[in-house]
């Protein structure tokens, strides 16, 4: 198991909070080991209320489905890499998400009039089939993104354009304004 553990939660904790507060603190750690609750995230997010926060060590986790207000972050000294899709779905308002340092296939946001949060987030596996923007957002309201990338996967045929690393549609929503990526890094601030 690893031994270093989060310093703090800075900004994850600070934006959660006003929401419940953090009721409890899981910690996941695919090789498992003495204080580790899980060894991938979605049984973590099915024990977890609404307010409590998920610490994600460095290593490989399957793709979660996401329902309701909580933290989930990654430890800022290795990847925590989601061989899938991070799907967020049916966050209501006031509710907030927050996803922090996980970097995933494919990030898929739906039907959410609550706020989430990608902080240090990447959508970056062109290859997930079928092919799909590394960050879709489908009628949520309020999507805030900092210091994170996306790519869309490439053409399926030799010198076809690629798909936009980002896309968003249904309900106008806080995405941050932004020119069109094909095949590249969003640059989202």
């Amino acid at each position: 198991m690893k031994v270093a553990r989060f310093s703090s939660l800075s900004l994850a904790s600070a934006l959660l909070a006003g929401a419940a507060g953090a009721q409890a603190t899981w910690i996941v750690d695919d090789d498992g080991g003495p204080g580790v609750h899980f060894t991938d995230i979605q049984p973590a997010v099915d024990a977890a209320s609404s307010g409590d926060v998920i610490r994600v060590f460095p290593g490989t986790y399957s793709g979660f489905i996401l329902d309701k207000a909580l933290v989930i972050v990654g430890q800022p000294s290795g990847a925590a890499t989601v061989q899938g899709q991070g799907i967020v779905r049916g966050i209501n308002a006031p509710q907030k998400v927050v996803l922090s340092r996980l970097s995933t296939e494919t990030w898929k946001l739906e039907n959410c009039t609550g706020a989430v949060l990608l902080d240090r987030c990447d959508g970056q596996n062109p290859t997930f089939p079928p092919p799909m923007p590394g960050l879709s957002s489908t009628s949520c309201a309020d999507v805030r993104i900092q210091q994170s990338s996306f790519r869309g996967p490439d053409g399926l045929e030799p010198g076809e354009p690629g798909m936009y690393g980002s896309y968003s549609s249904g309900r106008p929503g806080r995405l941050p304004a932004q020119a069109p990526h094909r095949s590249g890094r969003a640059g989202l601030p």
